[in-house]
């Protein structure tokens, strides 16, 4: 239980970045430029015909560029990635046995 104590940051850090990944996404959402796989004409990012991925593309199905929204998108990508590569190597650190209760 001690090394849990130690280790704090296993736990707080993912909850951070998780954070960070919704908001930074809100914020792609709300720079969409718009457009649908069917409709191009389709106004801002809807949840019901967009993909989330269709927020990682630098030209949007309207024809606009989405420079924005594609930065914002990959960055929470990214440090999702990133955290969960730092998380698991460093979880394999502390001994399996401080984890039982």
């Amino acid at each position: 239980m001690k090394n849990i104590e130690k280790n704090l940051w296993l736990i707080l850090f993912p909850r951070i970045v998780l954070g960070l990944f919704i908001v930074l996404n809100i914020i792609a959402i709300l720079s969409y430029s718009g457009g649908t796989f069917h409709n191009s004409l389709n106004p801002g990012y809807s949840f019901t015909r967009n993909f989330l991925s269709d927020l990682g593309r630098t030209v949007s199905f309207s024809g606009e560029v989405n420079f924005l929204s594609a930065q914002l998108f990959n960055m929470s990508l990214f440090q999702k990635m990133d955290n969960s590569y730092w998380s698991l190597s460093a979880a394999f650190l502390v001994p399996w046995e401080d984890y039982l209760l």
